[in-house]
């Protein structure tokens, strides 16, 4: 287990499903940290009731964790755990809203987030950190995290409940990118940690002064080697390279880019790996040959989703569907979800040609239904004319569940890519 004492206080920015990157971070001086609203609810918020025992308690979702010990509550209290849109510069995943807020705690409780589901978008397990909103809505680490990065869990302690949120402290950015035969690609290592001047970025011994809303480039005295491993080029300069897609990939699906740093003695590891498109969707279900349909995506009458299907051509073929809320970003990674929330669900469905059989974007772990591993990433072009939607898809744990009787069979890893029409 690896301990951060990593003391954060983070710039604000936009929404939990989204990564936004700017085109060119400043390399001056921060400024004052900006305030986020607060995260609008997900849902309905799950209730328990602690006594001086303690006890442990943990989201439906089973991403967060709360360890109460004994006598740390003077008496039965009412505790609920709400799930929120994250508004953290550079969130993963959702937020979570742990009532009542203030110091009600005469001892400190243990707050663990597992990040399992969210491995698939980090550069590396190391950035993964905790923060939490005050009343003025400014985003701040605490501290003291211990972060096992082998078992995908952080956690740290605190006397206080408020809104928490996993972040990421650092990104070699984008994580996760889709690319043509011959398209190239800036890639930026980016910081999202601003310590106040002669303090360490990473590990501060203070609290840092804030950013200023955008992320800042990792300075070169950190940088010690970029790696590919595939096909494709890489031309690096500093915190930043170039990376261009070969015109043929000779059956290769993706490369893996790695950015070695130095911070404070101890090795960091960064990576970014990018993903060959085709047109139509191409999948691959448990390691197994690659297949590629026909597809499109567009917005469903009547509701807020968008969906994206491939077309059946002959009955050979299966029928895929994936959902996501629509709203007005162009380049968006969302999180398998699938509460019935019709404002955050994002589903994936694959229906064999039998109809026997349907693989499904959540799995049963013999005890509970938790959602898959993994992610859809969109991304919205105009080429040529024409409207089109790109990305990536990775499904762990996506279980395989039997028509006739409902049970689960098994549970499969699914990895795709895509690049069909849209009509919006």
């Amino acid at each position: 287990m690896k301990k951060n004492r990593i003391l954060l206080l983070l710039l604000v920015a936009l929404g939990a499903c989204s990564k936004h990157h700017p085109e060119t971070p400043p390399d001056g001086a921060v400024t004052q940290p900006l305030p986020a609203p607060a995260g609008q609810p997900i849902g309905e918020s799950e209730i328990f009731f602690i006594g001086t025992d303690g006890g442990i308690i943990e989201s439906e979702d089973g991403i967060v964790k709360i360890d109460i010990p004994a006598g740390a509550l003077d008496a039965e209290t009412e505790i609920s755990i709400q799930p929120l849109h994250n508004t953290a510069s550079h969130g993963i995943g959702q937020a979570y809203r742990l009532t009542p807020h203030g110091n009600i705690f005469r001892k400190k409780v243990t707050l663990t987030f597992n990040y399992w589901k969210y491995r698939h978008v980090l550069s590396g397990p190391q950035a993964v950190e905790i923060a939490t909103q005050d009343d003025k809505g400014f985003w701040t680490g605490i501290g003291g995290t211990v972060n096992d990065t082998a078992q995908k869990i952080v956690s740290v302690k605190s006397d206080h409940f408020s809104d928490w949120a996993l972040i990421e402290s650092m990104e070699l950015s984008p994580a996760v990118k889709t690319v043509s035969p011959g398209e190239a690609i800036r890639l930026q290592a980016l910081r999202y940690v601003f310590p106040v001047a002669g303090d360490d970025w990473v590990v501060p011994l203070t609290h840092p002064a804030a950013g200023s809303g955008e992320p800042l480039k990792i300075e070169a005295t950190y940088i010690r080697k970029w790696t590919l491993n595939g096909p494709g080029k890489l031309e690096p300069n500093g915190s930043e390279a170039v990376y261009t897609a070969p015109t043929s990939t000779g059956g290769s699906r993706s490369a893996t880019i790695s950015l070695e740093l130095s911070v404070s003695g101890s090795k960091v590891l960064l990576i970014s790996t990018i993903y060959f498109i085709e047109d139509g969707i191409s999948l691959s279900i448990n390691g197994g040959s690659w297949q590629q349909f026909p597809a499109m995506a567009f917005t469903m009458q009547e509701s807020n989703l968008r969906s994206l299907t491939n077309l059946r051509t002959n009955a050979t073929d299966p029928q895929m569907v994936f959902l996501w809320p629509e709203n007005d970003l162009d380049n968006e990674t969302h999180y398998w979800y699938m509460h019935n929330v019709e404002d955050a669900d994002v589903t994936f469905e694959w229906d064999d040609p039998s109809l026997d059989k349907t693989i499904v974007s959540f799995f049963f772990d013999g005890e509970k239904t938790y959602d898959s591993g993994g992610f859809l990433a969109t991304q919205e072009l105009e080429k040529d004319g024409k409207k089109y939607l790109t990305g990536v898809f990775i499904i762990d744990k996506a279980g395989e569940i039997d028509r006739t009787n409902g049970e689960q069979i098994s549970v499969k890893r699914v990895i795709g890519t895509y690049k069909v029409q849209r009509d919006w």
